[in-house]
């Protein structure tokens, strides 16, 4: 939800990111200013992706998150990853933060972040929804992350060293998933 026509863009890096994976389930576009991005039907709205959705990215500025919250609610979706950035930045993106969570605990959803660098499995049945430039090698190793910058920065590390990753999860502001939450998966 939010891909714009641009690569870089944050809804951009995710598409690219999941277009890449192998995912071979459908992947519904929401952007009101465009009809088609990269191969993919544009739907004005969340209302009108056609068919069950697991998860909605919604990169959006921080206010048309909740809006947004409350479009995947009435489609029965309820799992949102979060990637924008902001609702910590002061005392109205706090407020918008718990009101977010609000809506989206009211409609018995899960939600990543906001702030979320994303998630990513690799090997068997790779699925990769996270603005890291690429998936590692697979390996054993699972990690979590907060910040953007850290999840980052610890992937490139264990990059370089060479270890492999199973699971990655970058939980961002932690308004609802928590590190807690990724350890208890694990």
């Amino acid at each position: 939800v939010g891909v714009s026509s641009r690569a870089d863009s944050a809804g951009g890096r995710f598409l690219t990111a999941l277009e890449r994976s192998g995912f071979e389930g459908g992947i519904h576009v929401v952007a009101r200013d465009v009809f088609e991005i990269r191969g993919h039907r544009a739907h004005a709205r969340i209302g009108d992706v056609p068919g069950p959705v697991d998860l909605a990215v919604i990169a959006l500025r921080p206010e048309a998150c909740l809006e947004a919250i409350e479009e995947c609610a009435e489609v029965g979706i309820s799992s949102v990853l979060i990637p924008t950035e902001g609702f910590s930045d002061s005392e109205d993106g706090r407020n918008l933060q718990r009101e977010l969570v609000a809506r989206a605990r009211l409609h018995g959803m899960r939600l990543l972040g906001p702030g979320t660098f994303g998630f990513f499995r690799t090997g068997e049945d790779p699925l990769h929804i996270s603005l890291a430039p690429k998936l590692p090698r697979p390996g054993p190793v699972a990690l979590a992350g907060q910040s953007s910058a850290l999840s980052a920065m610890l992937l490139a590390g264990v990059d370089s060293r060479g270890t492999g990753i199973h699971e990655f999860v970058g939980v961002g502001n932690r308004a609802d998933v928590s590190l807690n939450d990724t350890l208890q998966h694990w």
